[in-house]
């Protein structure tokens, strides 16, 4: 035998597959400095909006300290009892208004000092048209020239402006429309409160540059940018924001504080901010992502110079592994092919090699080893099955198969279902089945092997247990097996959820009398049909029943007469009854057997049969297959749940028929009476001689379709076709009544007032006058 010769650079050989898996250990480290680098590049991006958002912390604070300061200056003023006495004088002004004037004038210096933020601050009287100012007392056209007359706004917009109403706004370019110039004014109007017209205006002024020199003041980041801005999207103050319209929109900041990206100048950002506590303001922070990729740029850089010396050095490092480990392998692959005559395939590995040699050898022995077995199993099986039956002589040593006691017993098992055990399993019926039996067989034949020899075959659809009793008494040990039997199926039904119905026969005293304990077994299963599933039924308890029939044939005609007739609550009764005599009876009372009650279900079904009678019965029959219904059932509740579905079906279909029958015969009472009505024989019994029925019968279904009587349907066509006569013509009554078929004129009065309330004569003298 030649040495079978590997070729190393197969590209599905292992040889490869073990670099690969040295080089995949590479990805550890290559994973974990991406993790490193990730993590760091986000720790300082961390630290830097940490610091950030504490630099906007410290200004809040700053700028927030001197708006808190106005905010109490100008309540200071607006609590003064001077003020609040001044906003109710009206011109002209006497010498006392002047001179609270001129206290307030003074009040308004001595607060100014206070706080370093006031540029200008003053006071509008409306109804006085006044204004106390902290450097003098004006009329409001000398205050606009000393003060406004300068900037972009007119007298009548700078006057419109002082009698609005404010709640206490810092607003930015109140006083002033050019972009360039930057002006935050406070505005808060007397009396306060949201009710009420405004009276005065506290207006103060402050000093903006204060507020660029605070951010200016505090140690920002190189390349940030910070801003200011109110709710309106007004800048209040910046430092190092472009001179461009702002990108930034005040809605788009929720919250008291938060961090969002952005894209500015075509540039990522990341934007800080935090809202002021003292008004509707917000800080903003404007940091460039690039901040962060500086400083992460060193790492990066250290993580792929130490990756790529890593990916070097373990590939070398993996290639003379992978080569050393290869050797051993190449040369049991060499003994293999040539001992086993296979042939290593380049489409598959080593490994496949081995596994495929070792594989093929394991199941064609363990092919063999169950050819025998079931070879054994099966010639078991049959030799069991001819021995119930009677068809062999005793050849159980040859097969394993041992009789140590002279008493025999034949248990049947007959499986009624096992869906519950395989709901959630995907199985087919087959193995189910298979796996079902297997269970029962093994339950069973342990619980027996305890204290008797078993062997279980399957016999037909049947599993049969032969049970080898060692003991005389045979009501001790059939009461022995029945307890076997019932805690084997009680333990198979409340673990596996496997139902069955068994029959035990009597207990025989030698083999060769099996046949007839089998044969008693088949018999007590029949009784299945009359006990229902799952039971355990004994051949000494049905042995002695004797043939009882109950069907008389004034019930069959009863029951007929109820099904032509449709009615099926009836019908149900009279097959309830019939069904009664048989299902109430137990074997124990002896007085029903199986083949009585499949002789009644045949009774019944031609019972119903037979109230159908035309072709078209015979289609619906067809269609209805109750011989085939019947013959499916397997227990007498199934039966009996057949039989009423059966005679319901057949009850509906004669109840649809005789429905159609009686409209079609009312309309023949009809059109008879139209053509007769004038013949003076016409009554009820004429009607119901000529149709073939009694006279209470006839006016019955009469009524029952028109909700009248014959008799009063009769009488009113002849009092109807009276009136026409009498609207027509001069005739006398008597001619007229013996025209519509009356014996006489007085019962032609009599009944035509009984139906229409007055006489004939009078009817005629009504109609022509």
């Amino acid at each position: 035998m030649g040495r079978l010769k590997i070729k190393h650079f197969n590209r599905n050989s292992v040889f490869f597959s073990w670099v690969l898996s040295y080089i995949s250990i590479l990805l550890i480290p290559l994973v974990i400095s991406s993790i490193v680098y990730v993590q760091s590049t986000h720790i300082i991006e961390n630290e830097i909006n940490r610091a950030n958002k504490a630099i906007l912390r410290q200004t809040q604070q700053a700028i927030d300290g001197h708006l808190q300061d106005v905010q109490k200056l100008a309540l200071q003023i607006a609590f003064n009892p001077r003020v609040q006495g001044f906003m109710y004088t009206r011109p002209p002004l006497k010498t006392s208004n002047r001179y609270t004037a001129n206290q307030i004038f003074k009040d308004l210096n001595s607060y100014k000092p206070a706080n370093s933020m006031v540029k200008n601050m003053y006071i509008y009287f409306k109804y006085s048209d006044f204004i106390i100012a902290d450097v003098s007392i004006y009329e409001p056209g000398l205050f606009y020239e000393v003060h406004y007359d300068n900037d972009d706004i007119t007298y009548q917009e700078w006057h419109k402006i002082l009698n609005d109403k404010y709640d206490g706004n810092f607003i930015p370019n109140l006083f002033i429309k050019s972009p360039s110039s930057k002006q935050i004014t406070y505005v808060k109007s007397l009396p306060m409160g949201k009710m009420g017209d405004m009276l005065a205006n506290i207006i103060i002024d402050l000093d903006s540059s204060r507020f660029e020199g605070i951010v200016r003041n505090i140690k920002w980041l190189d390349k940030s940018a910070v801003c200011v801005i109110d709710n309106q999207n007004e800048m209040i103050s910046s430092v190092n924001y472009p001179e461009t319209p702002l990108t930034i929109s005040y809605d788009a900041l929720e919250g008291e504080e938060g961090l969002i990206y952005s894209t500015m100048a075509n540039e990522k950002v990341v934007i800080s901010y935090i809202s002021s506590n003292a008004t509707d303001w917000k800080y903003i922070s404007i940091t460039p992502v690039s901040i962060f990729m500086e400083k992460a740029k060193y790492i990066k850089r250290l993580t792929i110079i130490s990756l790529i010396l890593s990916v070097m050095i373990g590939g070398i490092v993996a290639y003379f592994l992978s080569k050393k480990n290869y050797d051993p392998l190449a040369q049991i692959i060499g003994v293999l092919g040539s001992k086993l005559g296979l042939t290593l395939d380049t489409e598959y590995n080593e490994y496949n090699f081995i596994n495929q040699a070792i594989s093929d050898t394991l199941n064609e022995n363990q092919l063999m080893s169950e050819r025998l077995e079931n070879q054994q199993d099966i010639i078991k099986n049959n030799f069991l099955v001819k021995l119930l039956k009677g068809q062999v002589e005793d050849m159980s040593s040859s097969l394993d198969i041992y009789f140590p006691f002279d008493n025999f017993m034949v248990v049947l098992i007959y499986i009624d279902h096992f869906d519950e055990l395989f709901s959630d399993k995907d199985m087919n019926d087959m193995d189910s089945l298979k796996l079902v039996k297997f269970i029962i067989k093994n339950v069973i034949k342990e619980q027996l092997d305890k204290r008797y020899s078993s062997y279980v075959a399957e016999i037909d659809d049947l599993m049969a247990c032969i049970v080898n009793i060692d003991g005389m008494d045979e009501k001790i040990e059939s009461d022995t097996v029945l307890d076997i039997i019932s805690e084997s199926k009680e333990f198979i039904q409340n673990n596996f959820k496997i139902y069955y119905t068994a029959a035990l026969s009597d207990m025989v005293d030698s083999v060769d009398n099996l046949p007839i304990a089998y044969q008693q077994a088949l018999d007590t299963m029949e009784y299945k049909l009359i006990l229902g599933e799952g039971e355990i039924i004994n051949y000494s308890d049905i042995k002695t029943s004797k043939p009882v029939y109950y069907y008389p044939l004034q019930d069959e005609q009863k029951l007929m007469n109820y099904i032509k007739s449709g009615n099926f609550g009836e019908s149900r009764e009279v097959l309830n009854e019939v069904f009664g005599k048989f299902l109430d009876m137990t074997p124990e009372s002896h007085c029903v057997t199986v083949d009585m009650v499949k002789c009644l279900e045949f009774d019944l079904i031609s019972t119903m049969i037979k109230t159908l009678e035309c072709q078209e019965d015979y289609e619906f029959l067809q269609r209805l297959n109750p011989i085939e219904r019947i013959m499916e059932c397997n227990t007498a509740v199934e039966m009996k749940y057949q039989m009423n579905y059966i005679l319901k079906e057949i009850c509906e279909y004669n109840g649809e028929k005789n429905n159609d029958i009686k409209y079609r015969f009312k309309d023949d009472i009809v059109d008879y009476v139209e053509k007769y009505y004038n013949d003076t024989d016409l009554n009820v019994s004429k009607v119901g001689e000529v149709f073939g029925m009694t006279p209470a019968y006839i006016s019955k279904l009469f009524k029952d379709e028109t909700g009248e009587g014959l008799l009063d349907y009769i009488n009113k066509v002849r009092i109807g076709k009276a009136k026409a006569i009498l609207r027509e013509g001069d005739m006398t009554i008597e001619s007229v009544a013996q025209m519509v078929g009356f014996y006489n004129s007085s019962t032609f009065i009599r009944t035509f007032k009984k139906y229409e309330g007055i006489t004939p004569g009078k009817y005629r003298d009504v109609v022509k006058s």
